[in-house]
């Protein structure tokens, strides 16, 4: 979604250096906001969609189907329990503190996506190995 973002804004970028006569500066206001409601109301109907399904799957799946759909699930609603973030000013803190709170931070938000990358791939598995017809482990 963010790469979105990104494209979004060059463009706009890119239409404003070129002068285009039809832009003003509240137009190119209105279409990067437009692009940003966009963006995340496609980003949070994605992330519903996975949380039902896995929900789904993890309750009628067998085998690497069920593993998956858990892990996946784990995953993504680990973001909601595992979360450190410091804000505010930190010139009071001590510049250790800070970035080992960074630095969790960071660690924690690539567990969440290796749990979702896991989750993906066992799910990819296991419907691999339905398709083929051969028996869940």
């Amino acid at each position: 979604m963010a790469i979105l973002i990104q494209l979004g804004v060059m463009i706009v970028e890119l239409l404003y250096l070129v002068e285009a006569p039809f832009l003003d500066s509240m137009t190119v206001t209105n279409i990067l906001a437009l692009a940003a409601v966009v963006t995340a109301l496609v980003a949070i109907a994605a992330w519903i969609a996975a949380l039902v399904l896995s929900i789904i799957v993890a309750r009628r799946g067998r085998g690497r189907l069920r593993a998956g759909a858990i892990v996946l699930l784990v995953g993504l609603v680990a973001g909601f329990f595992l979360s450190v973030e410091i804000t505010g000013d930190t010139s009071l803190l001590p510049d250790s503190l800070v970035t080992a709170t960074r630095v969790l931070g960071l660690v924690l938000d690539l567990v969440e996506l290796g749990l979702r990358v896991a989750g993906v791939i066992l799910l990819l598995l296991g419907l691999r190995q339905l398709t083929s017809g051969t028996p869940a482990r």
